[in-house]
């Protein structure tokens, strides 16, 4: 139970005077004990009024104090001013002074004002106040309630009827003119009391509803946390609807343990520490309960470690960085220790820097504060002294041409060794650390290399360069004297250049108008809006090509079809489809073209036929526009033999149908997903009989890069029978049996040098054959074993022997880099269906009859 009254106060000098108190409370709390503090408002009673009139009074001027009865008395709760008054008056000076009894409560306060008259003035002007002050509401104001706020101002003297009150918002508190406030509902509003003269001050009111008291708490402990882990306090409070609940937390040591004003606690270091948090109500000044919480901090310990490596090659001098990561991530203390189980071999310092000390292996362990390891083993190689170095760079170049270098340690496996490629004069030719050599402007440059080994010395060799007059481009046009693009997209331009074999043929791209379209120095452009632009593509001599550009927003496609000058080829020529569009510009089509026999005629994505055998083919081609509109057409397409007279009559079916066409044939290039241009280009040359005699010559023993052994004798017999399996598997009746007393070798194998072989590792040679082109004295397969020993491993050895067999067989090279026709070493040991399929056509067609001449491919030149 409460009972409030208020009361007025009125400030006398610096002080304030209280008429009276009157105020009882009761209020029970579970688990939470509230105290009454100095800062509590006190509030006045409303039934007294003391009225003051200061300043000089005249004569017959009457000062009233308390009741103005000569008998008034009081009740217990009011508070009867009467005291006799201190005054200075003159001779016509009459005051009167009350006698009446007060009668006062023991909590009444009674007030005697001195009251000073002036004998030649009946009123005063008071001094225009300098500052104002409010005194303040409690923290919280329930709805329904009044406060009564005070103004004082300096100097004190002050005229009630010139303080204005004013609330911000009447519909949450408002304010009489003496100041008494009145709550109405829920929310904040602002107090504000002005002097006459501009002065103000002002007090923020919050209004909530009834509030409900904390009556008791309740907190989770605080489990054991790492260092940098994070825990959040819970507290519970009783009841649960308690109002205007707040929270202050506080860490005995923050060293150890962080806490924020959430509560959220963070370890920092090991140790023990207290956790404080305090209860306030009503954002009170004194909490309601305080609580400490013991908090304990551990370390983070390492649960694993890896390294950045498992196995380390490092030369003798040489150093390689070990990187150790320590998991997880929050460990407190990730100190590595570094060892080596051999420093004679392999030393390690503190950073996890490996250094090579000698040959040999050791153990590199690296080890965390609790105990945990990770391991790699350093293998430091024995030396293997270099003993020279084969090399190649060209001794003349066009300007504008590039030549790749190489290079060959000797042995092949000499170690430790690093290798630079320098030219004399940049300025005339430029090489890379690659060996890749680049022609700039004629003159001479001597290219320099040099290979040194750690430990060793440094070897190597010089080549003089000579760079004459490159060719220049005579010529250059577009396709086309005009081309479209879409707004926002980007596409490439071609140009056509003559001669094929020009080296200067840097080009200059530029647009007439950026605004419309750009183009990079690629050829490509990209369309910005709508418009037209002249793209100019010039050469380094100065010719130059013009192409109009359009940048068009695309429309839909209404018709599509093509046209072809003939639609009936012979194997090997080709035929490019011109596509017909309505409308004829701004479709910006996608076209996709498609054979329904890969094995007659096959098309490009350009719309580029080529005929490959006998037979007939539909080309259609699918056009999608912008808009997703899809048009097709077809036409049908007939193939036949460059010459048909070529057909042999043992492939003839009803003297019509190719052994070309065959099915069996077919069916193996579909398993490979081949057409016949796929094939490797076959010149017609064959041994007049399918069994082959074959005989090793010469039989050198050949190390390889590796120090592996091998013999001629094992080498041919393993390069043999890579073939033989190959060509058995697609029907081939070719078979390579060892010459002996009764059948006369006609394959001989014979090992060769660099002086007689410059430059190559093998070479196939033929003395004689018949106008058909069938051998009739034996071939020759000669190794370079010179160019191979210490140098090339078993693999490429083998690589060389299957090659020059494919010559024998009739095979030229291809410009298939993945094949071993390509005529560089390249370690592939795998004869293809492609390199089976091409025999067995040469020996399917008569003698003589080249892949050129049947098919329309011929032999790639290097």
């Amino acid at each position: 139970m409460e009972q409030n009254k208020h009361f007025k106060l009125y400030k006398a000098g610096k002080r304030w005077l209280v008429a009276a108190i009157a105020t009882t409370s009761a209020v029970i709390f579970l688990g939470v004990a509230n105290d009454a503090h100095a800062d509590t408002a006190v509030q006045t009673n409303p039934n007294t009024t003391t009225s003051v009139t200061s300043g000089s009074a005249q004569p017959n001027t009457v000062v009233t104090s308390g009741a103005t009865s000569s008998n008034a008395t009081t009740n217990s709760n009011e508070t009867n001013v009467s005291a006799p008054a201190s005054s200075a008056t003159n001779s016509n000076s009459v005051i009167s002074q009350p006698t009446a009894q007060a009668s006062a409560s023991s909590n009444s306060t009674v007030a005697n004002p001195t009251v000073v008259t002036n004998t030649n003035d009946t009123t005063t002007q008071a001094d225009a106040p300098t500052s104002i002050t409010l005194s303040k509401t409690t923290d919280y104001l329930t709805t329904g309630t009044t406060h009564q706020l005070y103004a004082s101002t300096d100097p004190d003297q002050i005229i009630n009827s010139d303080i204005t009150w004013s609330s911000s918002d009447d519909s949450i508190a408002t304010v009489d003119t003496d100041g008494l406030v009145t709550t109405l509902a829920t929310g904040t509003a602002v107090i504000t009391a002005a002097t006459s003269n501009g002065l103000n001050a002002t007090d923020t009111v919050n209004v909530v509803d009834d509030a409900v008291s904390l009556g008791g708490y309740g907190y989770t402990s605080i489990p054991t946390i790492v260092v940098g882990g994070s825990y959040q306090i819970g507290i519970a409070q009783a009841p649960s609807d308690a109002t205007n609940i707040s929270y202050k937390f506080s860490s005995s040591d923050p060293s150890i343990v962080k806490v924020n004003e959430a509560g959220v606690i963070t370890g920092v270091s090991a140790g023990d520490a207290t956790v404080t948090f305090s209860i306030y109500q009503n954002n009170s000044s004194y909490p309601s309960a305080t609580v400490d919480v013991p908090t304990k901090v551990n370390n983070v310990d390492a649960t694993g470690i890896t390294l950045n490596e498992t196995t380390v090659s490092l030369p003798v001098n040489e150093t390689s960085q070990l990187v150790a990561t320590v998991t997880p991530t929050g460990t407190t203390d990730k100190t590595v220790t570094w060892s080596s189980s051999d420093p004679s071999v392999a030393t390690v310092d503190v950073n996890g820097l490996v250094t090579g000390v000698a040959d040999g292996v050791a153990v590199i362990t690296a080890t965390t504060v609790n105990g945990l390891t990770a391991k790699v083993t350093v293998v430091v190689p024995e030396l293997i002294p270099l003993v020279n170095v084969n090399y190649y760079a060209p001794t003349s170049l066009k300007v504008g041409q590039t030549y790749q270098s190489w290079y060959a340690l000797v042995p092949g496996n000499a170690n430790y060794c690093t290798t630079t490629w320098t030219s004399s004069d940049p300025t005339v030719a430029t090489i890379d650390h690659n060996g890749l050599v680049t022609a700039l402007k004629e003159g001479t440059t001597v290219i320099t290399i040099l290979t040194s080994q750690v430990g060793g010395g440094t070897m190597g060799g010089q080549t003089t360069l000579t760079v004459s007059p490159g060719i220049a481009i005579s010529d250059i046009s577009f396709d086309t004297s005009s081309s479209e693009v879409p707004v926002g997209e980007t596409t490439k331009l071609n140009v056509n250049t003559q001669p094929d074999d020009a080296t200067i043929t840097k080009l200059t791209w530029s647009s007439s108008d950026a605004s419309v379209a750009t183009v990079d120095q690629d050829g490509n452009v990209t369309g910005l809006k709508t418009g037209s632009t002249t793209i100019t593509v010039t050469t380094e001599g100065g010719l130059s090509a013009t192409l109009t550009l359009l940048v068009e927003v695309p429309v839909p496609v209404n018709s599509f079809s093509y046209t072809a000058d003939s639609y009936d080829l012979k194997a090997g020529s080709t035929e490019q489809l011109i596509s017909v569009i309505d409308p004829s510009l701004v479709v910006f089509p996608t076209i996709v073209w498609t054979t329904s026999n890969q094995y007659v005629a096959s098309v490009d994505a350009d719309g580029l036929v080529t005929a490959q055998a006998p037979g007939t083919t539909t080309i259609t081609g699918t056009l999608t526009d912008t808009f997703g509109n899809v048009k097709l057409y077809s036409h049908d397409f007939t193939a036949e033999l460059a010459d048909p007279s070529l057909l042999p009559s043992a492939a003839t079916v009803d003297g019509t149908t190719a052994v070309l066409t065959s099915a069996a044939i077919q069916q193996l290039m579909t398993n490979a997903g081949l057409n016949y241009s796929d094939l490797v280009p076959f010149n017609g040359l064959r041994f007049a009989s399918s069994t082959i005699y074959y005989q090793v010559l010469d039989d050198p023993t050949l190390v390889d890069s590796t120090g592996q052994t091998i013999s001629m004798q094992d080498l041919v017999e393993q390069s043999i029978a890579i073939w033989q399996k190959a060509l058995t598997a697609v029907g081939s009746n070719i078979q390579f049996l060892p010459a002996d007393a009764d059948h006369a070798a006609m394959l001989d194998f014979n090992q060769t040098d660099n002086e007689k072989n410059p430059g190559t590792t093998g070479d196939f040679t033929t003395d004689q054959w018949e106008d058909s082109q069938i051998i009739i004295t034996p071939a020759n397969v000669w190794v370079n074993t010179e160019a191979l020993d210490n140098i090339y491993p078993v693999d490429s050895m083998i690589e060389t022997v299957l090659h020059e067999i494919g010559h024998a067989l009739g095979l030229d090279h291809t410009s298939d880099k993945s094949d071993f026709m390509w005529p560089v070493v390249s370690d592939n040991t795998t004869v293809s269906l492609k390199d089976a399929i091409s025999v067995l056509l040469n020996y399917s067609l008569t003698p003589g009859t080249s892949s050129s001449a049947a098919l329309g491919f011929g032999n790639y030149e290097l």
